[in-house]
């Protein structure tokens, strides 16, 4: 588990500041604000984020968690992540990649 470093931007540019993914959960702390997570995926295979959507349904159940586009070998992507995504108790978004190996993540507030 990693703390995914945020960062803002503004006009000047702001060096990505990255953090290897690990088997996970790595966590980001949007502050109430939304968040640019960008993925770099070194492996030589694709990868796929999955992020935890905290609560529960009208009906009891866990909310589905949301899984990204598959971010093929050498690529990057980049996903919008909502403030509501974080979860309730700790006020951290959950993040795991799988595979992980050689998967960087950025983090930017928008």
């Amino acid at each position: 588990m990693a703390a995914i470093p945020v960062v803002s931007a503004d006009l000047d540019g702001i060096l990505l500041t990255n953090t290897t993914a690990t088997a996970g959960p790595d966590t980001i702390a949007p502050a109430g604000k939304r968040i640019l997570l960008v993925v770099h995926n070194g492996n030589a295979s694709a990868t796929v984020l999955t992020i935890v959507a905290p609560g529960t349904t009208k009906f009891g159940q866990a909310e589905p968690d949301i899984t990204s586009i598959s971010v093929g070998a050498g690529l990057h992507a980049a996903l919008l992540l909502s403030a509501d995504l974080a979860d309730p108790v700790d006020g951290l978004i959950d993040v795991t990649a799988a595979p992980n190996t050689s998967v960087n993540l950025f983090a930017v507030r928008v």
